[in-house]
């Protein structure tokens, strides 16, 4: 089972590294440009919500290999961890409150009773489970964490998965089987190889750069596939940042957010808390087939149907908002719409004494 998990993280990571040095290059932005880090984390509840699953056993014999003076078993578990929590390592451990948000999938882990109650389906019961296993476990281990990490720092010259480009896994087996077709193909690596470093016999690196150099393939595909040195390197130095962050602020010193107030119309005009900036809702018509779409990606802290459409509120009011430390206040969400709201985002969402 370990092994099944280490292999969902890699590779989940892997496709979430990916398609943050394709929205960087594409805007010609760092990979920590505001808007790369928000487009990241708005999309991807289901990989998030897969990589916690995956995480918290991995963190568990982490822990026993630490206590059983396991050092081998520890790197190697500590290897698949880092990769794990490489697309967004200060999400992952400096602003876990908001990452339970941005894993949870609306239509999946909520329903209602008879009575119009908001409630958890089994599968959300079991991710609200994960979820406080994965913050507790996460705190413990981070100072253990940073002293492992620099045994996966990039060198030049040689390969490091946190290097590696794909769409899915099945790219990288359409690479290796193509390169097949030409006589100098490398055959002895296999695709757990993709997801290890570099080892003392060396040739990894020209391996996976020579995936692209194939004849139906033009140079600027090649350039653009390159293998990214610099990349790989940004992606550690963020994981090593974000790690000596939380190693040094201790297990129980997290980063405070800010609160999404419910309130009545009566209770909101006495109140000095601003409401949530309208650009955060989506209503109009023009608008219900994204709300529809973001609903199912899970891309919203909540949605409801109306008699004039559905509504929603973006889960960008996670990073632009809430955890950018900022109280805003939500004026006549229907009753069942605010408890689906805190059921989503558990900590950060105070509601009516009535609802």
């Amino acid at each position: 089972r370990i092994e099944i998990h280490k292999a969902g993280v890699r590779m989940t990571a892997g496709h979430l590294r990916s398609q943050i040095r394709y929205h960087a290059l594409k805007k010609e932005v760092c990979i920590d440009d505001d808007s790369v880090v928000l487009n990241t984390r708005n999309s991807n509840a289901l990989d998030f919500a897969l990589l916690i699953q995956e995480l918290v056993p991995l963190l568990e014999a982490y822990e026993n290999a630490w206590h059983g003076d396991d050092g081998q078993k520890r790197l190697e578990l500590a290897d698949a961890i880092c990769q794990g929590i490489s697309p967004d390592p200060e999400l992952f451990l400096n602003r876990v409150e908001l990452l339970a948000a941005y894993s949870m999938i609306e239509h999946l882990f909520i329903t209602t009773d008879r009575d119009g109650h908001a409630a958890y389906t089994p599968m959300g019961r079991r991710h609200v489970q994960l979820l406080q296993e994965y913050e507790a476990r996460i705190g413990r281990v981070a100072k253990r964490l940073h002293e492992d990490c620099p045994s996966f720092r990039p060198v030049a010259g040689t390969y490091s998965p946190f290097g590696v480009l794909y769409g899915f896994s099945t790219d990288l087996i359409e690479h290796m089987a193509l390169k097949t077709i030409q006589p100098d193909a490398v055959r002895h690596f296999a695709l757990e190889d993709v997801f290890a470093g570099e080892d003392a016999n060396g040739g990894k690196l020209a391996w996976v750069s020579g995936w692209r150099k194939l004849p139906h393939l033009s140079r600027e595909v090649e350039k653009l596939f390159d293998y990214p040195q610099q990349f790989a390197e940004d992606v550690f130095n963020r994981i090593e940042q974000a790690l000596r962050k939380r190693a040094s602020a201790g297990a129980d010193a997290p980063i405070q957010s800010g609160r999404l107030f419910i309130m009545s119309e009566d209770a909101a005009t006495a109140s000095p808390i601003p409401d949530l900036p309208v650009r955060y809702i989506k209503s109009s018509d023009e608008e219900q087939a994204q709300i529809l779409s973001d609903r199912q990606e899970g891309r919203c802290v909540v949605s409801y149907k109306t008699p004039g459409g559905w509504v929603a509120i973006t889960k960008s009011i996670l990073t632009e908002v809430l955890g950018a430390g900022h109280d805003v206040k939500v004026v006549g969400l229907p009753s069942t719409a605010a408890g689906v709201l805190k059921l989503m985002c558990r900590n950060l969402v105070v509601l009516p004494e009535n609802v």
